[in-house]
């Protein structure tokens, strides 16, 4: 299972993937990009998946992923972009986004988040899209 763990981008856009995301991502220790757009993918987002610590671009808009993000997702990774438009998630924005001082690029529109962002993204030094 060595192999799996030098992958540095999926991408998937297009594609037409259906089903749901499996825990055994997380095995993909060194993956970079996580990029599936405009698939068919549903079911939640699993816990481990926030173990992938290399992560700097998350972008999985236009699927029909659902639940909540949990609290401390990603909060270990260099994030850049983070994309989740156009899916069913719900429940508060996750505080490990408002932490992440890499990222410039954060896309959650078109979900059923709930509370406010207060001054959380204004405490990014490098976002320039939100």
């Amino acid at each position: 299972l060595e192999f799996r763990r030098v992958l540095f981008r999926s991408d998937a856009k297009g594609n037409n993937l259906t089903g749901t995301l499996t825990s055994e991502l997380s095995l993909l220790t060194e993956l970079r990009q996580f990029v599936a757009l405009n698939g068919n993918i549903g079911g939640t987002l699993p816990p481990k998946l926030g173990d992938l610590t290399s992560l700097t671009h998350f972008i999985f808009s236009n699927n029909s992923i659902s639940g909540e993000i949990s609290e401390d997702f990603l909060a270990d990774s260099p994030m850049e972009v983070f994309m989740i438009s156009d899916n069913d998630f719900r429940g508060e924005i996750p505080p490990s986004l408002f932490k992440m001082s890499s990222i410039y690029q954060v896309f959650l529109d078109n979900n059923r988040f709930s509370g406010s962002i207060g001054d959380g993204f204004g405490s990014l030094p490098n976002l320039v899209s939100f």
